[in-house]
């Protein structure tokens, strides 16, 4: 028999969800009637799909969940297993929101099944680079803040606490000033004491990975020139 079916995906960002639900060429209706196989049953939003069925998402504390005739394929040929492209593009239009109101540049390019956004601040061309999968989970990886201020770190921490449930796995490593790079010649940038302080923090509050500095980098950093010298060799 065919009928309802709850999919396992929640919608908190309205914006993200139309800009999200656009792209995809969809329609969202407020208060709409969401068609499935015995008629039409109305819900506080519809996603108006192409085919016969379409989603219905129910709001309850400031949250959306979603349900939708899954009979045939449906639905899922259009916003994918589980919603997963759906949630894929949700969650890449939220990380554009979220960059925006912080004024910082995004691109996107599609690699394989992946969304690849990189947010750059202008100022400092510190960048943030984020990969959303299919399903909504996402990646980012950091480069580029080494001059960070006491402010702008309880920032970042204070971001992750209000934002816990966003965030399967969080890695975090010291800043190394390696010799030759732009970063490495800013002034004020924080001791070495500073900066496994800092990456301790992240790794106790949120149980994070931790990837050191070693103090003294330069018989690293001397084997990796020696080692590119050596490529340039190579015919």
């Amino acid at each position: 028999m065919s009928h309802f079916s709850k999919i396992n995906a929640l919608i908190s960002d309205e914006e993200a969800l139309s800009a999200a639900t656009a792209k995809m060429g969809f329609t969202l209706i407020p208060n709409g009637e969401c068609r499935y196989y015995y008629g039409t049953q109305r819900a506080d939003i519809v996603i108006k799909l192409p085919g016969m069925y379409d989603v219905a998402l129910s709001k309850k504390d400031g949250t959306y969940s979603m349900s939708a005739d899954l009979y045939s394929n449906q639905v899922e040929q259009y916003i994918g297993s589980g919603a997963g492209l759906l949630m894929q593009e949700y969650s890449a239009e939220k990380v554009r929101i979220e960059a925006f109101k912080r004024s910082l540049a995004v691109t996107s390019v599609k690699r394989g099944d992946d969304i690849i956004l990189t947010l750059t601040d202008i100022d400092t061309g510190g960048q943030i680079n984020v990969v959303c999968h299919v399903g909504g989970k996402i990646d980012l990886n950091t480069t580029g803040f080494p001059g960070e201020t006491e402010e702008i770190f309880n920032g970042l921490v204070n971001y992750l606490e209000e934002n816990r449930d966003l965030f399967q796995d969080i890695g975090v490593a010291s800043y190394e000033p390696v010799i030759g790079t732009t970063a490495a010649t800013l002034p004020n940038l924080p001791e070495y004491s500073v900066r496994q302080k800092r990456m301790e923090i992240i790794q106790v509050q949120f149980n994070a990975t931790a990837y050191p500095a070693p103090k003294d980098f330069k018989p690293l950093l001397s084997s990796y020139l020696e080692a590119c010298c050596l490529l340039n060799t190579l015919p």
